[in-house]
């Protein structure tokens, strides 16, 4: 297995601390899988492999010698991954991340996950999320990160084209996707896809209730990429919203809300806004909702 890609090639003496720190710290949770010095156990399976192979070492048969190829051949290829992934996470880390006190339980899960991730587009969604527990310890669950080993490229790209939907209401974040409008569609965002976000973990999908938030203060604000919209509600017959003596009362927010990992993971997207999507937000809440808005540059 050649170095030129793997930690090994890194030059420790040019290592800030928070790295050094890091790469000890996933080395002692997986048995010094990923640290520098200690790869070449690979190297050492690779040439151990080929003494077998010699007959006057061990009497061997061509299944158990291709079996042990193949194991090999494998382990490589997971070690370049856990090794390709640390290294995108590097440079990621604040210069006051200290990586000891990350979980030992969930730094041997993350890497049991993500041996297997050999894409370079979610190696370098893995390396955000690697990067942000270490600078805040806690922060992403170990669930939010079995769900996303569970994730294909092409179900990740999709959950990355909801989170472009993603709207702060009332600092609850959700995916505010309401009626069959061609908005969502243009994205390549289509209802079959909220479904599947679903039934994956991701979402949790009514299409023909929707969902309220409950609680809402009588003035509160929308916040899209960096755009405020200021809303008043009222009352209105017209709409069977129960106001509440404190003033606050329920109000649509789409089909579909977030479960608790997606809102961990989302943190590590980097989706882009939708155009038009600020007009469809308070053109749909004028004319559906008892509310009052006012569009704000933030």
């Amino acid at each position: 297995m050649s170095d030129d890609n793997s930690i090994s090639a890194v030059n420790l003496s040019g290592l800030s601390k928070p790295i050094n720190t890091l790469i000890e710290k996933i080395s002692g949770a997986i048995e010094g899988g990923c640290k520098p010095w200690q790869i070449k156990r690979v190297a050492k399976a690779e040439a151990a492999a080929e003494l077998i192979h010699a007959e006057n070492e061990i009497a061997i048969s061509e299944l158990e010698l291709r079996a042990m190829r193949r194991f090999v051949s494998e382990e490589a290829k997971k070690q370049a991954n856990m090794e390709s992934i640390a290294e995108k996470a590097f440079p990621k880390l604040q210069a006051d991340t200290d990586a000891n006190k990350m979980d030992d339980d969930w730094v041997v899960n993350f890497f049991e996950k993500c041996r297997v991730v050999s894409s370079e587009q979610m190696q370098e969604l893995w390396a955000k999320i690697l990067a942000g527990e270490a600078n805040s310890p806690g922060s992403v669950s170990k669930r939010a990160i079995n769900l996303l080993s569970d994730m294909d490229q092409s179900e990740a790209e999709t959950f990355q084209t909801l989170c472009r939907f993603a709207v702060l209401i009332d600092e609850n974040v959700v995916p505010f996707v309401d009626e069959d409008e061609g908005i969502y569609e243009n994205t390549g965002l289509y209802f079959e896809d909220l479904a599947h976000l679903d039934s994956i973990g991701l979402l949790h999908y009514d299409a023909f209730a929707g969902f309220n938030q409950r609680n809402v203060p009588e003035s509160f604000v929308l916040e899209y990429f960096g755009t405020v919209i200021q809303c008043t509600l009222y009352s209105s017959d017209d709409y069977k919203y129960v106001t509440s003596t404190d003033h606050k009362q329920s109000i649509p927010i789409g089909y579909a809300i977030f479960t608790a990992p997606a809102i961990e993971l989302m943190k590590f997207c980097t989706p882009t806004p939708v155009d038009g999507f600020v007009e469809y937000l308070v053109h749909r809440w004028k004319n559906h909702s008892p509310v009052v808005v006012n569009p704000d540059q933030k």
